[in-house]
């Protein structure tokens, strides 16, 4: 599993990630888990079978959207062509996943039911494992007036401190 945190200030949107990858009870390092397709950034946690076809299809899913809409309903047209099947009870054929997107100053959050929710501005998040420290830590850090760098990496470190399945190196990248 992942830990992704992200943060939109002023017209900028931070990005972040461990670099770990764990799968059960092996662990390697990866490299961060954002991944670009021009003029969008996007991060996947849970299904590493999601990830990847996202990943592999970025220009169908994310190379022909104008919208944050076009690309929830290509997202999932990318994965049911691939032949997912039902592994939950809300959307037929999808696995759960989270992903956050950004395109310019913009960052929002797609969930397994594909409802792309827009994420307040100034307000830190997290999405995967250990989300919940995260969250914690990045909101502390946040309250003692902390830079959105230092905010994204306090919640990377609490993560990778407290939930077995994250680790390796903070990874924090802003987008202009």
């Amino acid at each position: 599993m992942s830990i992704l945190v992200a943060l939109s200030d002023k017209g900028t949107v931070w990005i972040g990630s461990d670099t770990q990858v764990t799968d059960g009870g092996t662990k390697w390092l990866l490299g961060p888990k954002w991944s670009f397709a021009p003029p969008w950034t996007f991060g996947v946690v849970g299904s590493a079978r999601a990830a990847t076809v996202l990943i592999h299809k970025a220009p169908q899913v994310f190379g022909v959207a104008d919208t944050i809409h076009d690309v929830c309903f290509n997202a999932r047209s990318a994965l049911l062509a691939d032949g997912f099947r039902a592994a939950n009870g809300d959307v037929p054929g999808i696995p759960e996943f989270d992903m956050f997107v950004v395109r310019g100053p913009h960052l929002w959050w797609i969930g397994d039911d594909f409802s792309g929710e827009a994420v307040q501005v100034d307000l830190p998040v997290a999405i995967g494992s250990g989300d919940a420290f995260a969250f914690g830590a990045m909101m502390v850090a946040r309250e003692y007036g902390a830079s959105p760098e230092e905010i994204l990496r306090a919640g990377l470190r609490a993560a990778m401190k407290f939930s077995i399945s994250c680790g390796g190196e903070e990874w924090v990248h802003s987008i202009l």
